[in-house]
């Protein structure tokens, strides 16, 4: 599912909204889907207010669940962000720590809480567009959950 916003804060209601329902459809429960909302909603609002250069830009989110994982990227054409303090405080998969880096108290507290919230969260930049990747494991319906 793609969604394409201008690069206006006005517009970051309606990608939520968006991703709210998917989330609720995938089965995510509603603090669950709130909080994907959230994450999503962040990195959106970053994209505008941070590495916007005019008039005229959109970003585009794209929504996909495949084996049993929902990712949503994030793209806009605007500054690239400072790649290397950006990679080392975003959560890797398979990285379990989930501590905060302490610069993040400073700057970035959004990457705190998208750590906190998504399995996995990335930074790219390709074909002169920001990229971001967060991906959160789908849950099982409940009556396809494995016996203890």
């Amino acid at each position: 599912m793609l969604i394409s916003i201008g690069s206006r804060l006005d517009q970051v209601w309606a990608a939520g909204v968006s991703v709210h329902a998917v989330a609720l459809r995938l089965g995510f429960r509603e603090l669950e889907a709130y909080q994907i909302e959230l994450a999503t909603v962040e990195v959106v609002n970053n994209a505008i207010q941070h590495a916007r250069r005019g008039p005229g830009q959109s970003v585009d989110i794209v929504l996909a669940a495949s084996e049993g994982m929902l990712s949503i990227d994030v793209s806009d054409d605007g500054q690239p962000a400072p790649t290397d303090w950006l990679n080392r405080c975003v959560r890797k998969s398979g990285d379990v720590s989930g501590q905060v880096e302490a610069d993040l108290f400073e700057s970035g507290r959004g990457l705190a809480v998208l750590n906190q919230i998504m399995e996995e969260v990335t930074y790219h930049r390709a074909a002169q567009r920001n990229h971001v990747r967060m991906v959160r494991r789908i849950p099982e319906p409940a009556g396809l959950l494995p016996d203890a």
